[in-house]
């Protein structure tokens, strides 16, 4: 009985060491693994544009815009019914960012019912959003996916074809917006209070829905390398204000949460519309559209901060120790990135390197 006692109890301490250098080494390869797929998605991934403007009654002209970054042009070709013959030769416009491709085309009939597809969508966790300018009706406005890389020319469209374009391209691009996403990851663990988190999450929400407006209907104008390169500083500041001792002197970003939030919040919110004015708008319907993709934003936003909150509770429950090692670890992870790709990003802007 005394020897399977001293087993006993010198075997619950080494279990529970075993147990701790699991967790760590668990903890320590998942940011690791999440921290290279981050840095290595430095910028936010853009959607391809297909618009079709009609400039007579069976003529259009054509705008099809594929995302690049650097030499690398992603394999994607938008294929127009075969009762559409080209008019004019291809043009081709090349930037860092995207190859615009523009052309005429002339049809035999109205398209309606006919099929356009987009080819290579399907292996590619990108998204495209096509959209028809007629000359007599409402313009036909679609979200393409890998799952769904072709689509039916309607006879008619109503504003909630714009909703059911906009709304899941709002939700998709934040949830692979990374730094936005590490941005709200060191924002919340900045905060000890659930009403610290509830204000701080609003003023966000606020603050981005604010220049996201303002920019997209062309109030506001900022460089786009500037802005990235802010973000992505944002991710740093505030990852070293929740590492630091706050029991010492308490900073104050850890006093007014919802102050810090609101203030970076304005410069996401120009991250917001570069991807959503990138990706094309109908100008005729420029408001409904910047609704739903803020919809569709802070519906991707709460599920994110959902997930994250679960995460963290179920952390705290396994103990004090393993919520102190998981939180610096995620906040060393965003730091790292965010440091990465403000380096990366003003390089890039003052023409030291081309990304």
């Amino acid at each position: 009985m005394m020897y399977g006692a001293a087993i006993a109890s010198t075997s619950i301490p080494s279990l529970r060491m075993e147990i701790d250098k699991m967790f760590r080494w668990l903890i320590t390869a998942t940011l690791a693994i999440f921290l290279c797929g981050a840095v290595a998605e430095a910028h936010e991934v853009r959607p391809a544009f297909l618009h079709l403007s009609q400039e007579a009654e069976y003529e259009f002209s054509v705008l099809w815009k594929v995302p690049a970054r650097g030499a690398a042009v992603l394999k994607l070709d938008a294929q127009l019914p075969s009762v559409c013959a080209a008019l004019s030769p291809h043009t081709h416009v090349r930037s860092a960012a995207a190859v615009v491709k523009q052309w005429r085309v002339r049809c035999d009939s109205d398209l309606a019912g006919e099929t356009i597809v987009v080819s290579g969508l399907e292996t590619m966790a990108v998204e495209t959003i096509a959209r028809i300018d007629w000359l007599d009706r409402p313009p036909q406005n679609v979200r393409l996916t890998g799952g769904e890389n072709a689509f039916v020319v309607a006879a008619q469209t109503t504003v909630a074809d714009v909703a059911r374009s906009y709304v899941p391209f709002g939700v998709t691009h934040i949830w692979l917006g990374i730094d936005h996403l590490l941005f709200l990851v060191a924002l919340l663990l900045l905060i000890d209070s659930v009403r610290q988190m509830i204000l701080a999450v609003t003023s966000f929400t606020v603050a981005h829905s604010i220049t996201l407006g303002l920019a997209v209907l062309g109030v506001v104008s900022v460089p786009s390398g500037l802005v990235e390169a802010l973000i992505a500083l944002s991710i740093v500041f505030v990852a070293a204000e929740a590492l630091k001792n706050q029991a010492v002197r308490p900073t104050l970003a850890r006093r007014q949460p919802w102050a810090i939030a609101f203030a970076f919040g304005l410069l996401h919110g120009l991250g917001f519309a570069g991807a959503l004015t990138s990706a094309g708008l109908p100008q005729d319907a420029i408001v409904p559209a910047l609704l739903f993709f803020n919809i569709g934003v802070e519906m991707g936003q709460i599920a994110f901060v959902g997930v994250l909150l679960s995460v963290l509770f179920l952390v705290r429950l396994m103990g004090t120790r393993y919520h102190v090692v998981t939180r610096q670890a995620a906040l060393y992870a965003a730091g790292i990135a965010g440091a990465f790709w403000t380096v990366e990003r003003s390089a890039s802007l003052f023409g030291v390197v081309s990304v």
